[in-house]
């Protein structure tokens, strides 16, 4: 999943060496639904809880700033731990209407260029290097039981570095590391997102994952990523 190598680096000694990234609470306004968030804001007290009040947060390019992104310094990622929830190239390949309805613009056919109907196994046939597709337990479609199916069928060749085996214990509630949540896909919710938003306090992190309808939504955002070779 998209931002693996970019978390395990902030937590290693060549990032920020086990400090936590503090998270960007603050939002520009309460007047629904235009809550929009302010990238490169960083808390500056002592609180993770939502604020519009600038005196409570620090600017990327100061040192209080630096502290929310991934290496202490200016040059480091930001916005990793709240502000938007990001949205991901990876979802679970369950066959729910929600895949055809918004990974592919309501139209039906192909999801991302991926067939969008159930499979089991469809994490080894039809993950490519532009996204990852995840198994489900057709069973019992929840995040418990999707999470522990992905597990075990972890092979030499599939499931670590996406940042989810490593990171999450049981794939639901704060296990993650640093107490981030962890919500692994489930039935109409088949889509990933990572880091959490400006009101996800103690929740949010470098180490939270989502689970999601895919919708866009104000809380909501992406990231750009260039692979060079």
């Amino acid at each position: 999943m998209n931002g693996g190598a970019v978390v395990y680096l902030a937590q290693s000694n060549y990032g920020r060496a086990g400090t936590k990234v503090t998270i960007n609470d603050y939002y520009t306004s309460t007047a629904s639904p235009y809550r929009t968030t302010v990238t490169g804001l960083v808390s500056s007290d002592s609180s993770d809880t939502a604020t519009t009040n600038l005196s409570k947060v620090s600017s990327y390019h100061t040192e209080a700033g630096f502290q929310g992104n991934t290496t202490g310094n200016i040059t480091g990622v930001y916005d990793l731990n709240g502000g938007l929830n990001d949205a991901t190239a990876a979802y679970m390949s369950n066959g729910n209407a929600q895949l055809t309805l918004r990974g592919n613009g309501g139209s039906s056919g192909d999801l991302m260029g991926a067939p969008s109907t159930a499979s089991v196994n469809g994490y080894q046939s039809l993950s490519t290097r532009s996204y990852t597709v995840y198994s489900y337990n057709s069973s019992n479609d929840d995040g418990y039981t999707n999470y522990a199916k992905y597990k075990n069928l972890f092979s030499a060749s599939y499931g670590y570095g996406d940042g989810i085996l490593e990171i999450s214990k049981e794939g639901e509630g704060a296990t993650s590391w640093n107490f981030n949540s962890s919500n692994f896909t489930r039935v109409g919710l088949g889509f990933f997102g990572y880091g959490g938003t400006y009101n996800d306090s103690s929740k949010a992190g470098i180490f939270s994952f989502w689970d999601s309808r895919g919708i866009a939504y104000y809380n909501k955002g992406f990231r750009a990523v260039l692979i060079v070779e």
